[in-house]
């Protein structure tokens, strides 16, 4: 007699929830904040925020940026997103995970606090400065958590892995970046000799990885994309290319003399969506641009080369002083420039004659 009243609970339960979780976390990052990884509990990462729009885009300058050489291990590429609380910003640096706070007006350090974590860190398979912090508050205290983690499915890199995808709460459109990379799953045993040796019998990797075709992928392109999804009727409003074609791509001499559309990096893109633009990175492996589309139609509002290397972390939004800042983070192996963060801005108009002028932070 107990079942049937234990299934209409468990309904009645799963129903509330549902109705709850809208009003929770569904509606993009606050006040200019960025709280959490995804902006916000519902990880949307929207920002209503529109300092920064389609007829100024065209104007932004780089304000500081925020390098990583004297954490650890020098470190090429950098995957964490910096959290916004109250004029600070908090991330993750080396292969050390340090916790940093800086200033998000100038990206001045104001400290640094990194746990030390002996035999542990020493049979870390993976050393490197992780992908952010938490932040936890219950209106009085307020805490950062540098243990975060990420649960990734499907695996093997997926169609959107970590790098997810970017949800407007207001039109109802969802953004996801993917990529078509099949990879080709083996085992091997374990070498003794390799730093991240592990004590196991087999050990995934060793395969003899997947054919090329003249030194082309073997599938066709796109090989990343950018797709806009419309929830509100269930349709892809549009699909466009993640950046142009990889060099490697467009100077292969078996495509000599050939006109082919874009083919995108072989990368998934990194996404944010604000009240007026869809930012992306190519993210990493990705080339170093930049770029802010269209929402509706996905067309190329404005672009810019960033001069470190390609963005490698999800970028985030905030407002601080009454400026927009737009961050991520970047580095570049080839050139051995270690992993930092940029963060742009539309700088003020020029002092007028005889004026003094003031920089980010100012």
């Amino acid at each position: 007699m107990m079942r049937p009243f234990r299934h209409l609970f468990y309904g009645l339960l799963t129903l509330a929830l549902l109705w709850a979780l809208p009003s929770i976390a569904q509606y993009g990052a606050k006040n200019g904040q960025w709280r959490s990884y995804g902006g916000e509990l519902g990880s949307t990462r929207y920002s209503a925020l529109d300092q920064i729009n389609r007829d100024n885009v065209r104007d932004l300058k780089i304000a500081w940026a925020w390098k990583s050489d004297n954490f650890g291990s020098r470190e090429f590429r950098s995957e964490t997103t910096p959290l916004y609380v109250n004029g600070v910003l908090y991330f993750t640096a080396g292969d050390h995970r340090a916790v940093v706070a800086a200033d998000a007006g100038s990206g001045d350090t104001l400290w640094m606090y990194r746990m030390d974590e002996g035999e542990r860190y020493r049979q870390a398979p993976r050393r490197n400065s992780g992908r952010g912090v938490a932040y936890w508050t219950d209106g009085q205290d307020e805490r950062v958590d540098g243990t975060k983690g990420t649960i990734v499915l499907p695996g093997f890199g997926g169609g959107a892995n970590w790098e997810s995808g970017a949800a407007d709460p207001e039109t109802g459109f969802v953004y996801v970046g993917s990529n078509t990379a099949p990879t080709l799953a083996a085992l091997s045993k374990p070498d003794p000799n390799q730093p991240n040796f592990v004590t196991s019998d087999y050990a995934m990797g060793g395969g003899p990885g997947i054919p090329r075709v003249q030194g082309l992928p073997l599938l066709k392109p796109p090989y990343g994309r950018i797709t806009a999804y419309d929830m509100n009727k269930g349709e892809i409003a549009w699909m466009i290319p993640n950046g142009d074609t990889p060099p490697a791509i467009k100077n292969n001499p078996a495509l000599r003399g050939l006109n082919i559309p874009k083919t995108g990096s072989g990368s998934q893109a990194v996404l944010l969506v604000t009240k007026t633009l869809l930012f992306a990175g190519e993210g990493g492996g990705g080339q170093p641009m930049f770029r802010a589309y269209d929402k509706k139609t996905g067309e190329t509002i404005w672009e810019t080369t960033v001069p470190v290397g390609p963005v490698q972390s999800l970028p985030m939004t905030y407002m601080h002083n009454g400026k927009q800042y737009i961050v991520f983070a970047t580095g570049n192996a080839a050139s051995q420039t270690p992993a930092q963060l940029v963060a742009y801005w539309l700088p003020p108009p020029p002092p007028a004659p005889g004026a003094r002028g003031g920089g980010p932070g100012v």
